[in-house]
Formats: C-alpha cells, structure tokens, sequence
C-alpha cells in the first residue's frame, strides 16, 4: 500500500476518533476503505461491531474521462485543504451514526446530525495538528 493511502486512513481514523471524543461517544469502532460509485464514506454495523469506512477515490469530476476508468480517479490529498474539510465533515456524519444510534438517514439523523456539526465546529483548528501527528509518523 503506498504512503500517502497509509496516511489517509491512518487521518480517517484519527479524524474519527477525535470526533467521537467531541461528542461524547465511547463506542469502539473500526476503520477501512469502502469502493463504491455510490458512497464517499460509510457506516456499516456488523455482527455487532461499528465500522467508519471511507472511499479514498475523490468522485470524478463532472464531465471527467475520469469517470471511465476508475484507476485515473485521485484519491483524498492531506495536503488540500479541501480534501480535508470534507474528511472532517464525512467523520461527522459518519460518527453520527454511532454516537446517536441511528442507521438510516431520515429527519432523527438531520437533527442529530445538525447538533454534532455545532458541537463539533470548533475542532477544526486541531486537525491540522492531527495530520501532522500522522504523517509525521508514517
């Protein structure tokens, strides 16, 4: 596995945790990557176990010859800024999912999701120590 798909799931899990601690939340958990067209992050509970998965593959661009060959695809950078904020957005949303108990997405995920979002607003000043612990470290 290359160094830079290393670090960003060592920053997913990372970003996860952090999230769970913001909201309380001592659910234990798994990371791993999920490839889908159809998901960037996902939760899944199986056999009663919590996993927090993320697609690496940023979504092809609209219009992309990218969207015809998968292998072309870029995949999150911790060095965009961007990339990032949505790491942390998707840790969220996924982290709602556990903290909150609820599976699906219907108006208990928007509400709840809405309350972890304002708790969890402020946090953004530490990811940047957070990546780099990470990379730092691989």
């Amino acid at each position: 596995m290359q160094k830079r798909i290393k670090q960003l799931l060592r920053f997913w899990a990372e970003l996860c945790r952090f999230v769970l601690i913001q909201l309380s939340s001592p659910h234990r958990y798994g990371v791993g990557f999920v490839f889908s067209e159809d998901s960037r992050a996902m939760y899944i509970r199986e056999d009663n176990e919590d996993w927090l998965m993320l697609n690496p593959l940023k979504p092809p661009r609209v219009g992309s010859l990218r969207s015809v060959d998968p292998s072309t695809q870029d995949v999150y950078s911790l060095s965009s800024p961007d990339d990032i904020n949505w790491l942390y957005a998707a840790a969220v949303h996924e982290c709602t999912h556990i903290a909150d108990g609820i599976s699906y997405h219907d108006e208990s995920f928007s509400t709840a999701f809405t309350q972890n979002v304002a708790k969890t607003t402020g946090g953004i000043k530490r990811i940047a120590a957070i990546k780099k612990s990470v990379v730092s470290r691989l």
